[in-house]
């Protein structure tokens, strides 16, 4: 199964049929995402164009449409007719980078295009799945009812996420700031919203258990109403868990059996991967089931260890129970995959656990009351004031002092030998058999070991990295944890471009902060790093026994009578030369054209080097260029 959902082995799929340029017939087949410059839309190819006769094909392709007014209507199952060019979703381009190439094929998206304005048409409406089409309908009614209720801004943006499960509106920095205290799981539907809904529901329907065949009629209402939920919220891996579990828990109650807690979570399951075998490899697939797996086997055990005196007590301990047995889930995957640990999870969930509680209570509210303008402004104040204190109270703990460790590092191998030595060492608690203490300890020496050999190697490494970030050059110098990183003022005062691009390879190579070098104050520069490893004289570098020279559009038309040796000339900024004129003045082993090149300018220049046989690599074709000495 897993192998006939791989779209590339189908005989249809577009990607046999792509070329340098298609028009094609796609219907837009999730909802569209609004971006600063343009609209984000998944389309699935319907026919490709070949000598004047269409060809069905199947397929996805992540495209992105330039704004406009016309654009600004597209909506979830309309079919165009396109004239783009669709290429292969690059692999990463530097080292540590996220995979969006796998990210997007495990949600089977092989390709990618940017449609210009005027290059597509409208050919029908309506096209999509007709339950899916509806369920988006109904979300944009609802967010249409919060924006008319007046809740704006970051309050619109995570009442949205939680209540609706629509994320556009969340920025960088909210998501960061949720991330760092261990709350992120908070902007998205998941278990504990579906929870929510299914308890007001289960609530609404009661009446129908007083009939004699009530009680089926009620729960089989319940399956379509939390699939619809679902449906509404996009359909995230944990909504579907959440959903599947309690489909099997309605079904099991309506026919008077028990359920036990393992086998509907092993059923929901397996009935989601035999729909979709992919979502095996999703993370939020992947916390979903751990975190509920930790919950049942811990939070009971956790909880009997103190048995607090009064009833406040008690639902304070409740909530900490809970969230330790989940953090102890989840904790090494989390740590794998997003390089951090909050140390202050337990305050963080002792207060968005409640508040999301009544957030999501007061906003099924403003929706139900709508029809009622007053009693809607009343509910939807109240909502804006919970969701204002609960962004207040997340940046408040993400502003402590040691709020988070980040920087953390640990392979899949590690993370498996973290998950090995905490489960013998649950059951040596639990069983008191010295056995599973010893295991637990031979696991722990033998992460231990792995992460002193890291350290060891990180403390040997010397490398030098030139990334391939668009339009901007940066040089990365690294000895040991030690590194200069010269680039261009823009560059180093973007917090995003050196976390997308750079962070987590810092993160892996377990890399102190770097000592920033602006590229325009290199001609006056002189410059030793760690004890003369590195060495700047204006825009020529040595580095141990590596020599470069930075060429750009400030010292091109330098010449010189005699042409300086280097083993790396690098070219930066669209200078207007050609390679033989550089080669007048410098004798390089090697050539390396860096992002801050256009392509074209980039396949010219490689042309010239391999018609005067010289070693060239280009960045901003190649990836980012890394050499260990």
């Amino acid at each position: 199964m897993t192998n006939s959902s791989n779209v590339k082995n189908r005989p249809a799929d577009f990607s046999h049929f792509r070329s340098t340029a298609d028009t094609v017939i796609a219907t837009i087949s999730e909802y569209v995402s609004e971006r600063d410059n343009s609209y984000k839309i998944v389309l699935e190819f319907n026919a490709v164009k070949r000598n004047d006769k269409w060809i069905p094909v199947s397929g996805k392709t992540m495209t992105y449409f330039a704004k406009d007014s016309l654009a600004k209507e597209l909506q979830y199952g309309d079919q165009l007719i396109i004239a783009a060019n669709f290429t292969d979703v690059r692999a990463p381009q530097n080292p540590g980078e996220f995979n969006y190439k796998r990210y997007l094929a495990l949600k089977s998206v092989h390709t990618q295009g940017f449609v210009k304005s005027g290059k597509w048409l409208t050919l029908n409406h309506e096209k999509g799945n007709v339950i899916k089409s509806i369920a988006l309908k109904i979300r944009e009614k609802f967010l249409r009812i919060f924006e008319t209720n007046n809740i704006t801004g970051d309050e619109y943006a995570v009442a949205g996420a939680l209540i609706l499960g629509y994320t556009d509106k969340i920025d960088a920095d909210l998501i960061s700031i949720y991330q760092g205290t261990g709350a992120l799981h908070i902007l998205s539907v998941s278990g504990m919203h579906v929870g929510v809904v299914f308890i007001v529901l289960n609530f609404l329907l009661a009446f129908l258990d007083r009939f004699k065949r009530g009680k089926y009629i009620k729960s089989a209402l319940l399956i379509l109403l939390i699939w619809f939920y679902a449906a509404i919220t996009g359909f995230s891996p944990a909504v579907n868990r959440a959903v599947a579990m309690i489909t099997f828990v309605i079904v099991g109650k309506a026919f008077g059996r028990n359920t036990n807690i393992y086998n509907t979570l092993s059923a929901s399951v397996l009935l989601l991967l035999i729909i979709n075998p992919l979502l095996i490899a999703d993370v939020g697939f992947q916390l979903s089931y751990i975190a509920v797996l930790g919950i049942v086997m811990l939070q009971k055990k956790i909880c009997k260890l103190w048995v607090p005196g009064n009833w406040l007590l008690t639902q304070v301990w409740m909530i900490v129970s809970v969230s330790i047995a989940a953090q102890l889930a989840t904790f090494p995957l989390a740590m794998l995959y997003f390089h951090q640990f909050p140390n202050y999870f337990l305050l963080t969930n002792l207060i968005v656990v409640p508040l999301s509680n009544f957030i999501i209570y007061c906003g099924m509210l403003v929706l139900f009351a709508s029809p009622f303008g007053f009693l809607a402004e009343l509910f939807a104040k109240l909502l804006v004031y919970m969701v204002y204190g609960l962004n207040e109270s997340i940046r408040f703990i993400e502003a402590m002092p040691y709020s988070a460790i980040k920087g953390i590092q640990i392979s899949t191998l590690e993370t498996i030998l973290l998950y090995f030595g905490m489960i013998f060492l649950i059951y040596y608690f639990i069983d008191k058999r010295k056995l599973f203490l010893k295991m637990a300890f031979i696991f722990a020496i033998i992460f231990s070991s792995s992460v002193a050999v890291k350290c060891y190697y990180s403390v040997k490494q010397k490398n030098i990295i030139i990334y391939n970030i668009k339009k901007s050059s940066a040089i990365d110098f690294i000895d040991g944890r030690e590194h200069v990183l010269i680039s261009d003022s823009a560059l180093i005062k973007s917090q995003k471009d050196i976390a997308m691009h750079m962070q987590n390879n810092w993160c892996g190579m377990q890399l102190k902060e770097p000592e920033n070098i602006c590229e325009k104050k290199l001609s006056n520069l002189k410059f030793t790093f760690n004890k003369n490893s590195l060495f700047i004289s204006g825009r020529f570098i040595q580095f141990y026994d590596k020599r470069f020279a930075l060429v750009d559009e400030k010292n091109y038309r330098n010449t010189t009578d005699d042409p300086v040796y280097v083993d790396y000339l690098i070219i930066s900024g669209n200078i207007k030369a050609e390679i033989g004129e550089l080669l007048d003045s410098f004798k390089p082993k090697m050539i390396i054209i860096d992002s801050s090149n256009s392509l074209r300018k980039s396949e010219k220049w490689i042309k010239e080097c391999a018609e005067l046989n010289i070693p060239c690599y280009s960045v901003v074709k190649s990836g980012a260029f890394d050499i260990s000495i």
